[in-house]
């Protein structure tokens, strides 16, 4: 199982704050690209384009992590301002 935590306007755009789903490890483009296969909303939302980070079981990652079984994974996007 994997605990999937959406922050912020990712939240708002795919009207979920946190969900479990089966996962039996993989990594984090896996995650991504199950995630956008929903449908258009999902694939849109989280489009290459679209820069966004993650963090498992609290600690960002910048590259292709693994994500094991019963890991915490938040989907974190770009924060802007000035």
């Amino acid at each position: 199982m994997l605990k999937i935590i959406y922050m912020a306007k990712l939240k708002e755009q795919l009207s979920i704050a946190e969900e479990t789903i089966e996962w039996p490890g993989g990594t984090r483009d896996e995650l991504i690209q199950l995630l956008r296969s929903r449908n258009q909303l999902w694939h849109e939302t989280l489009a290459p384009e679209n820069v966004y980070k993650i963090a498992i079981n609290n600690s960002i990652v910048h590259q292709n992590a693994h994500i094991p079984e019963n890991a915490e994974v938040a989907l974190l996007p770009p924060v802007t301002g000035g």
